[in-house]
């Protein structure tokens, strides 16, 4: 593998995704020569017979070699750990955008997906993927893998200790302190999570209800009467319908005087968790079909004598910047039951 970062006194710069070049070049390399061997296999080897006309097909091929042009784009993005500013920057063929100071660096973290990557987490953001700083790996014992822990990591935790840390402000702990949460409501058998998202998370299952409404009430809308056929579709809607009132019902109740946390559905307590039971938190990226589909958090509950907990999910974010002060909150509720 190229080298794919500088590291000068002043500044580290790193092109993670530099090993995308050999690739985008192999694959142009390949979209062009495809045309013309399939040529010299139709002619047997007959070089001097080709005209102009017979590689028309290039034209058909041009759309494949411009999509191989975010090979080269991508390879140019660049993270700098810059000393001077002491921030981290990230430089794209768009421009430079600040990714974070020296004071709100956090963990850098390995992922394993299709090889495995350094990423960089900010500390407001430690549930969130991260900005890539490494290529990826095939192994542990790769030996870019290895220079990247010898040399760039050392580095950059140097560079962090000249930092002197941020003031930290304790406007939020003195809001909890006073009881003014964010997520969470007063009730009177203690706390109840409030509804995250706001209306517009409703709007999907709405569309969905309005769709096979049309369907399958279009007979009864429209005076033709009961269907005596396919009657099944003047029930399609109450699929829709049913799951959107077990949304809008669900609630989440942290009994202080029970000792126990209970997960409502159309106003009925359906499971029970004795606080007793609680082993700790767990955040869950969720991805459908490779695309980032949310993160969850889920509090985890294991019942004596059995090594599988059971989850209860508290909800779901899109963005994972609220999932620290929600924890945060989440912590404050739980100290009620001590």
């Amino acid at each position: 593998m190229a080298k794919f970062y500088t590291k000068e006194k002043e500044r580290i710069v790193i092109r993670p995704l530099a090993f995308l070049v050999p690739i985008g070049i192999a694959f142009v390399i390949m979209l062009l020569l495809l045309p013309l061997m399939t040529l010299l296999i139709m002619l047997k080897g007959q070089v001097q017979e080709i005209e102009a006309k017979n590689l028309a097909s290039y034209i058909l091929l041009l759309p494949l070699i411009i999509a191989c042009v975010p090979f080269f784009t991508y390879s140019r993005r660049k993270v700098v750990f810059e000393q001077n500013d002491r921030v981290v920057y990230l430089y794209t063929l768009f421009g430079k955008k600040r990714l974070m100071s020296f004071d709100e660096i956090g963990d850098i973290t390995i992922t394993a997906n299709f090889g495995m990557a350094y990423y960089l987490k900010s500390k407001a953001d430690r549930y969130g993927k991260g900005y890539r700083i490494s290529p990826s790996f095939l192994k542990e014992n790769d030996q870019s893998k290895r220079e990247f822990d010898e040399v760039l990591l050392p580095a950059i935790s140097e560079m962090k200790k000249t930092s002197t840390g941020p003031v930290v402000s304790d406007q939020k702990k003195l809001s909890l302190q006073a009881g003014v949460l964010s997520f969470y409501r007063s009730h009177n058998e203690g706390y109840v999570l409030g509804s995250l998202g706001g209306k517009w998370k409703y709007l999907p299952i709405a569309v969905v209800f309005l769709l096979f409404a049309s369907i399958g009430w279009y007979p009864l809308i429209s005076g033709a009467g009961w269907p005596e056929k396919d009657q099944f579709f003047l029930f399609m809607p109450l699929i829709p319908l049913g799951l959107g009132i077990a949304m809008i019902s669900r609630r989440v109740v942290f009994d202080v005087n029970r000792k126990n946390i209970r997960l409502y559905h159309f106003g009925l307590p359906l499971i029970t968790y004795p606080i007793s039971r609680f082993a700790g938190f767990s955040i869950v990226r969720k991805t459908h079909n490779g695309a980032y589909s949310g993160t969850d958090v889920r509090m985890k509950f294991v019942k004596e004598g059995s090594k599988e907990p059971k989850e209860l999910t508290l909800t779901g974010f899109g963005k994972t910047n609220p999932i620290e002060p929600f924890l945060d909150e989440t912590e404050f509720v739980l100290e009620k039951f001590r």
